[in-house]
């Protein structure tokens, strides 16, 4: 799977607290947010570094406070997915509801899954990498 090292990984913490801890204390900065079905915040990207984000979701019944999912950016999702299932292993693929962005998920362990990622430049993601530039302290 060639690919640069990136990453990104879903917690689900006191969401409100976590965002601004994270912000106040680390300087990481919000690159997007989108709100549920029911109007409340659902998934908030902070940006900690070029090619590192931290998305942070609520806790609720059925997904509990802690890691949900660890996500790793490939450069062809396709490619990947496809290279996989020779090997053996199933991987679905689908389109973010909420980006230009392809995804595959697949459960590692009890509520947690391995997310596999291709951002196109135009994604929110991709746009935030080209914006990036580090914070002076």
């Amino acid at each position: 799977m060639p690919s640069r090292p990136e990453s990104r990984d879903g917690t689900r913490p006191q969401r409100g607290k976590a965002k601004k801890s994270c912000a106040d204390k680390f300087g990481f900065q919000e690159t997007s947010s989108f709100a549920g079905a029911n109007g409340a915040p659902d998934s908030t990207y902070l940006q900690i570094s070029r090619d590192t984000f931290q998305e942070l979701m609520p806790a609720a019944a059925g997904a509990p406070a802690g890691v949900g999912h660890i996500g790793l950016k490939v450069s062809d999702l396709k490619a990947t997915i496809d290279e996989l299932r020779r090997q053996g292993l199933t991987y679905p693929m689908r389109q973010s509801a909420s980006a230009p962005s392809c995804l595959s998920s697949v459960p590692a362990a009890p509520r947690v899954a391995f997310e596999l990622l291709e951002f196109p430049s135009n994604s929110l993601v991709g746009r935030a990498k080209s914006a990036w530039r580090p914070a002076v302290r």
